[in-house]
């Protein structure tokens, strides 16, 4: 009887998301990602990555909120602003005034979700996670 290796079940993952008592800013950059990835390699068993969708919302009058992306593209056509894409990050981002408090959003579309994916990949990492689904425009455009 021949003896084989038991198949590893456990995967070690790296999350990647920003949280609202976080300043303004991208969930992951290309830095973040390379950073977190090279960190994993010691690490014992099979590697994945778990990228959120959406972003957030902060304002300078201290709120804050997590978005999907349609709540992001809403806030962009009710304010009639357009947003500019992060070069580090690929996030969409804008800002925007309302009732005398300044907001600054920033979200991951399709083309922010398959940048990061990418960036994994090159790292070696084939194993992708996206969580936080919901009012995503585009998302069976992931590579």
């Amino acid at each position: 009887m021949t003896s084989k290796k038991p198949i590893s079940r456990n995967r070690e993952i790296g999350f990647f998301c920003v949280f609202v008592h976080s300043e303004p800013g991208p969930k992951a950059n290309k830095g973040f990602i390379d950073k977190i990835i090279t960190g994993m390699k010691s690490l014992p068993d099979d590697k994945a990555v778990a990228f959120s969708t959406g972003g957030c919302l902060w304002g300078d009058n201290g709120e804050k909120m997590y978005l999907t992306e349609v709540q992001a593209r809403t806030f962009l056509t009710e304010h009639g602003v357009e947003p500019w894409r992060d070069e580090e990050s690929n996030c969409l981002v804008f800002k925007f005034e309302d009732m005398g408090a300044l907001y600054e959003v920033w979200y991951a579309d399709v083309n922010t979700l398959n940048y990061w994916i990418s960036t994994a990949k090159e790292q070696g990492i084939n194993a992708i996670s996206l969580w936080r689904f919901g009012k995503n425009l585009d998302i069976d455009k992931i590579i």
